[in-house]
């Protein structure tokens, strides 16, 4: 990102436990209409959006904890999870999860969270987006195809 001077920080004291925190305040003010999520890595869960919480049904007793591995996505989860810190490359993944009202598709694009002045990764930021392949169709075809489609 290119940053005007004045605004540029110098993060040279920075440790990775006050660069994650900095990153936790950011998902409080700057994410905090968004389905976003930080892990920690171990992956544990240190904060989470409002939205992220209702989405998947979390709540504050799974903070500071691993979510559980109960079937076989969850584990395939877990595993690019740890691959994500360990080469320190983002990821966007597709994944579809129950709900009352039936099965709905989720775009989550996690990036890892490194401390630019140690080089370490300290976490995993999530965000997530409801896909809905329908009203991207529509939508494509309204703008880009000259359709009037309601």
């Amino acid at each position: 990102m290119i940053i005007l001077d004045k605004y540029k920080r110098n993060l040279a004291s920075a440790s990775d436990e006050e660069f994650l925190i900095t990153q936790i305040w950011n998902l409080k003010h700057i994410f905090f209409n968004e389905l976003a999520a930080i892990k920690n890595t171990q992956l544990e869960c240190l904060a989470f959006s409002e939205n992220f919480a209702e989405s998947f049904k979390f709540n504050h007793m799974m903070l500071g904890k691993k979510l559980p591995t109960e079937n076989k996505a969850d584990q395939e989860i877990v595993l690019t999870e740890l691959e994500i810190i360990n080469s320190k490359l983002p990821n966007d993944s597709i994944y579809q999860f129950k709900h009352q009202a039936g099965v709905q598709t989720y775009i989550m694009r996690k990036r890892p969270l490194i401390n630019l002045q140690t080089g370490n990764c300290v976490g995993i930021l999530i965000l997530g987006g409801k896909l809905d392949p329908t009203t991207r169709r529509r939508m494509i075809r309204k703008y880009f195809m000259g359709k009037n489609i309601e």
